[in-house]
């Protein structure tokens, strides 16, 4: 059932991303990297980092702002 579920969740995201760059519109909520790397497994966590004291300087919603700002300047997006 599982491998279905995500064979399924792929194919959905293969086809967002080929709608995205034929007819252009909003960007895909999930990519099909997002679910393949969703699917093996690989989650990103914080705890390790912070145990030996990398703490993040600054607050979520301004590095995604940064990060976006950049990419925009870079004409990445």
């Amino acid at each position: 059932m599982r491998i279905a579920v995500l064979g399924a969740t792929g194919m959905l995201g293969h086809l967002q991303k080929l709608r995205y760059c034929i007819a252009g519109g909003e960007l895909p909520v999930i990519s099909d990297t997002a679910i393949a790397v969703m699917s093996a497994g690989q989650h990103l966590s914080g705890v390790r980092s912070q145990a030996i004291g990398c703490a993040p300087q600054v607050a979520l919603e301004e590095t995604v702002s940064r990060a976006y700002r950049w990419f925009k300047s870079q004409g990445l997006c």
